[in-house]
């Protein structure tokens, strides 16, 4: 059944029109071509409305942004999407973990776990349990921290998903008080390079500086 059309304006062959279309309330506005008996052929506009327009510029704003995603930066980005907050989460690395999982901290304590088993291998010597003296592969070595930062960044991503944060892969610099610029080629970052927020937390480490 065709919706009830009122002409609006009738140019001989061509007019704008309002139309109801039930069930739902209010008017949209169509192209109609209009013969000598008054019918009308309905032509939906193609081009975005106002509303569609604003939907899209609303998608450019976020309510909580958090800039650096070492554990300062998913720590509040978890405590946040618990609680109920849509969290933006703009981290540089592929990986999630900052300089303590990726470069810092884990490394060092895997290399440390190791150095610790072979001294309590030469300690118990004391005991009457004699080992050979250890061979160190470097390759194994690099593999096992390798799969360990793996192994933890990967559950990071888990938890990531499991809350809904939206992550994206940017270098990010402020603009002003809500604007923030990034800067990469990942496919998560928006076409205009924009992100608006409505609050910020800063969680980007800090890396140090040559003493001159």
């Amino acid at each position: 059944m065709l919706p009830k059309i009122t002409i609006v304006q009738n140019n001989h062959c061509q007019g704008k029109c309002s139309a109801n279309w039930p069930p739902r309330t209010g008017n949209i506005t169509v192209e109609i071509a209009v013969t000598n008996n008054i019918s009308a052929i309905i032509l939906p506009r193609r081009s975005r409305s106002n509303k569609s327009r604003a939907t899209e510029a609303a998608k450019m704003r976020v309510p909580l942004l958090i800039l650096g995603g070492g554990p300062a930066g998913y720590a509040a980005a978890f405590r946040a999407a618990d609680g109920g907050s849509p969290v933006t989460l703009v981290e540089s690395e592929p990986k999630l973990g900052g300089t303590c999982l990726l470069h810092g901290c884990i490394p060092s304590k895997s290399l440390l776990h190791v150095a610790r088993v072979i001294a309590e291998a030469s300690e118990v010597e004391a005991a009457g349990i004699v080992f050979d003296s250890p061979r160190i592969d470097l390759n194994g070595l690099r593999s096992h921290q390798s799969k360990l930062i793996q192994k933890l960044s990967t559950g990071l991503d888990q938890l990531v998903r499991r809350r809904k944060v939206t992550r994206i892969h940017a270098r990010g610099s402020f603009e002003d008080s809500e604007t923030l610029r990034l800067e990469g080629e990942h496919e998560s970052i928006p076409s205009d390079r924009i992100l608006k927020f409505d609050r910020c937390i800063v969680a980007t480490g800090s890396v140090s500086v040559p003493c001159r």
